[in-house]
């Protein structure tokens, strides 16, 4: 009997006013946190596009470029990322900036859901040997790199040549991204 007195006591005196306080939590607390999520991812969106604004004045002085909805990417997203595309004439122009990072896509306006690595991209059409993957350091780096390139990728972006080039180097980081987890599984002793 007394083995199931504590039992008892955590089952049915100690355990369902902590389940109701939880769940009392949740009420108050749960909408007001997504509410706060979306608010900060708000404002993390606002201060990209700002910067962007800032730093990369031609594309919206002299190209008229737009920002456009990121359709492709969920509100709000993870962690500190923030998402601004910019349309200039055929391309998108994506910019991504999140726990320390910088990454800056394009692709073409007719396949917004199409969007590859600035570096890589500029790398590929200057015909190199290797594609360039490195980072971006900021947004000037990326204002630099889109002065100089900015003509020849709006009447690259749907080269069948570069396109198909791009669908070479993803097809061959998912074989290399393969072997990699191959390499992690074995040292794990999973395979």
């Amino acid at each position: 009997m007394w083995g199931e007195l504590p039992r008892f006591i955590l089952k049915y005196i100690v355990a369902p006013p902590l389940v109701l306080s939880g769940k009392l939590l949740w009420v108050v607390f749960g909408p007001a946190s997504a509410a706060l999520d979306r608010y900060l991812a708000r404002r993390e969106m606002e201060r990209l596009e700002q910067d962007v604004r800032n730093e990369l004045p031609f594309l919206f002085n002299e190209h008229q470029g737009q920002t456009v909805a990121t359709p492709d990417v969920p509100f709000p997203p993870g962690f500190d990322y923030a998402f601004v595309t910019v349309e200039v004439g055929g391309l998108r122009i994506r910019f991504c900036r999140g726990r320390g990072e910088l990454d800056v896509g394009v692709g073409a306006k007719s396949q917004p859901h199409n969007i590859y690595d600035l570096r890589l991209v500029l790398s590929l059409m200057g015909e190199a040997e290797e594609p360039d993957r490195g980072s971006m350091v900021d947004l000037r780096h990326a204002s630099q790199l889109l002065r100089a390139g900015l003509s020849r990728l709006e009447g690259s972006m749907e080269d069948e040549r570069l396109l198909q080039r791009l669908a070479q180097v993803a097809a061959s980081d998912r074989i290399e991204i393969k072997e990699a987890e191959w390499e992690i599984n074995k040292h794990l002793g999973r395979t």
